[in-house]
């Protein structure tokens, strides 16, 4: 499913143009997945272009891309009864240096996560390592909800990784890590990638570039 998803995001890039709206944007990335072998999907897609960004639930609407916005996509396909949940952002060479910088945070922040995860570590940490990532560059307040969530037959499953948590990381799990920065009225970003907890480690299941440039 994690694979599907990401190949249908990477081949649907190219198709992105401007004077295509989030609508359409959504409907050419899940026609993508349906040619690759999706069987579903596991959530209604999210896209954003703009200032939508900023809304971590957007509902995709008649917005267009003018070709300088970043453009936020959070899908997901189901395969096999499965189901994956990845966030990209999309940038053109004219989008501004300060989404760039705060994009590269965002990552920071995602890396600093996973580097935390381990079977047994409680899931409170793990949101606020990625909490603490952000307050080193100001952005903490800007981080809206919990750092991810368990991820399965279900898009939200146990347990909960944020930083009222009580539950602890476990072999077999699969989460998702997805730390983001929403300033309202202006943009937002949020990188989301799925890992699984193993024996000996942490296998990041999503393997291709988080930011992908038109």
């Amino acid at each position: 499913a994690v694979e599907i998803s990401e190949q249908a995001l990477e081949l649907a890039a190219p198709e992105i143009k401007p004077g295509l709206s989030e609508l359409e944007i959504a409907s050419l990335v899940e026609s993508t997945a349906r040619r690759l072998g999706a069987e579903g999907f596991a959530f209604s897609t999210i896209v954003a272009v703009g200032e939508n960004t900023a809304k971590p639930h957007h509902i995709p609407t008649t917005r267009k891309f003018s070709g300088s916005e970043p453009i936020l996509i959070d899908f997901g396909v189901r395969v096999s009864g499965y189901v994956a949940d990845i966030t990209k952002v999309f940038i053109s060479s004219r989008v501004d240096n300060n989404y760039e910088n705060i994009l590269e945070v965002v990552k920071s922040a995602s890396r600093t996560a996973i580097s935390a995860m381990k079977a047994g570590v409680n899931c409170s940490k793990i949101d606020d390592v990625a909490r603490e990532e952000l307050k080193k560059h100001g952005l903490h307040k800007y981080f809206l909800h919990g750092v991810g969530h368990g991820l399965g037959i279900d898009v939200h499953e146990p347990p909960r990784l944020a930083r009222n948590s009580k539950e602890t990381l476990m072999v077999g799990d699969v989460v998702t890590v997805e730390p983001g920065v929403y300033i309202h009225g202006r943009y937002g970003a949020r990188l989301e990638v799925d890992v699984y907890i193993g024996e000996a480690g942490v296998n990041v299941l999503s393997t291709k570039p988080t930011v992908i440039r038109l």
